[in-house]
């Protein structure tokens, strides 16, 4: 539902948000180091009295391994704002990210001790916190780009739906592409290259006297 209705109209441009992400998926290894030192999948199996056995070979297969490689993808599919891409950003983000940090709080309770996980929990979940906060700003961001609407910006990057112009101040303006939205913002056609500038008077062919 959050791919939905954010970055599936309109996947992420910003490269601070793909750095995020890579940020997050680092810090998951390091996260899974922990469950797997503390072996993670038997303690799983023995926290449910589960009577399937988990080994750490699958454990490091699929989770470490298979979706490692997946979130590597799609952090790349992202620069090339991939609606898919954008999808499994945010199934990291709300998924494998804020849901597994917070259960990581409720496995000790369950358990009544320290459960495999659960030191780096917290800056798991501060890292998926923050790549979902991230993406919810970039989709406004982008709404309001396709708007046409005045906004602050930190930087001059292109966008699909237009483009920023370096201006004297503080704030960029989208430019639609049409006379319409120069002269709503006050700026001359001509500086944004939607027509010829005028000749100046010194550029004027003069009559022959």
């Amino acid at each position: 539902m959050g791919w939905i209705k954010t970055t599936y109209a309109h996947p992420i441009q910003s490269r601070k948000v793909v750095a995020v992400f890579l940020g997050a998926v680092a810090f998951q290894f390091i996260h899974m180091s922990e469950e797997y030192t503390g072996r993670f999948p038997h303690e799983i199996v023995a926290l449910f009295d589960s009577p399937r056995d988990w080994s750490e070979k699958s454990f490091l297969l699929t989770f470490v391994f298979a979706f490692g490689a997946l979130w590597v993808l799609a952090a790349a599919g992202a620069l090339y704002q991939i609606r898919i891409a954008n999808y499994m950003l945010w199934f990291y983000a709300l998924g494998a990210g804020l849901i597994n940090a917070i259960s990581h709080f409720v496995f000790p309770v369950i358990k009544g001790g320290y459960f495999p996980g659960l030191y780096t929990a917290g800056g798991h979940l501060i890292m998926s916190a923050l790549l979902i906060y991230l993406l919810v700003a970039e989709s406004r961001e982008l709404k309001a780009e396709a708007a046409g609407v005045v906004r602050p910006v930190s930087s001059k990057a292109s966008s699909s739906t237009g483009r920023l112009l370096p201006m004297t101040s503080d704030y960029d303006v989208l430019v639609i592409g049409s006379d319409e939205a120069s002269r709503e913002a006050g700026i001359p056609a001509e500086r944004l290259g939607l027509r010829e500038p005028r000749p100046s008077s010194a550029m004027l062919p003069t009559r022959p006297a």
